[in-house]
């Protein structure tokens, strides 16, 4: 809500910031049933794998949106088996 993002409602947080934060969530997560005691931790692998599903995600996260770098610009060969009028056709 609070990123310098496309779906960002309010720019305050960088990108590279939320993921740093996220990082550190995650990891948390991940190393959570080691503070629980050994009697506790029949549930544990709810935790992990919540913490493993977002720093696989946070890694595959793309830090700049596509406006920034100047969005989708599509090869010549898709234009041309599309019929893109935008694109020069070479004859």
């Amino acid at each position: 809500m609070v990123t310098n993002y496309e779906a960002g409602l309010v720019k305050v947080i960088p990108m590279k910031g939320h993921l740093a934060l996220d990082f550190m969530m995650c990891t948390a997560l991940v190393l959570s049933p080691l503070f629980l005691p050994a009697a506790e931790r029949r549930y544990a692998f709810i935790p992990m794998a919540l913490g493993a599903v977002g720093l696989i995600t946070g890694l595959m996260t793309q830090t700049e949106s596509p406006a920034e770098y100047g969005g989708f610009t599509p090869s010549r060969e898709l234009s041309e088996a599309v019929g893109d009028p935008d694109v020069p056709q070479l004859t």
